[in-house]
């Protein structure tokens, strides 16, 4: 096998792994939490969700960036100072998962997606 049959192999066993964690559902893409708390035992596949979820956190920070520039309402306001890198994005999601803000708590089935969005949102409000 060469390095990149080898390479496929890995992704399609991530996928299909992602697959049947989400119930193979095409109408269903969001990662769940529980999910995500499943697939994290796995070495290889914790590493492509740390991936994964980093880009997510880059998207929600330009989203929001692109609502700022646009003269909208910011859902939630980064200091300028900070530097928001993957180790960041990693602990906002991992503080959000361990210990949701007041009056917040999630199910197993709660989009991790939208996890991180509450993240930003709750400990990064405008305003202060």
């Amino acid at each position: 096998m060469t390095y990149s049959s080898r390479k496929v192999s890995s992704w399609i066993g991530i996928l299909l792994a992602f697959g049947i964690a989400l119930g193979a559902s095409p109408l269903y893409a969001d990662v769940t939490l529980k999910a995500y708390l499943d697939l994290r035992q796995t070495p290889e596949i914790r590493e492509k969700l740390r991936t994964y979820f980093t880009g997510v956190g880059r998207g929600i920070f330009y989203s929001n960036a692109a609502l700022y520039i646009r003269g909208a309402q910011r859902l939630f306001c980064v200091p300028e100072d900070l530097a928001l890198d993957e180790g960041i994005i990693q602990a906002l999601l991992g503080q959000e998962i361990r210990g949701p803000g007041e009056g917040r708590s999630y199910e197993g089935d709660t989009s991790v997606e939208l996890i991180l969005l509450n993240a930003f949102i709750y400990r990064f409000p405008c305003g202060r």
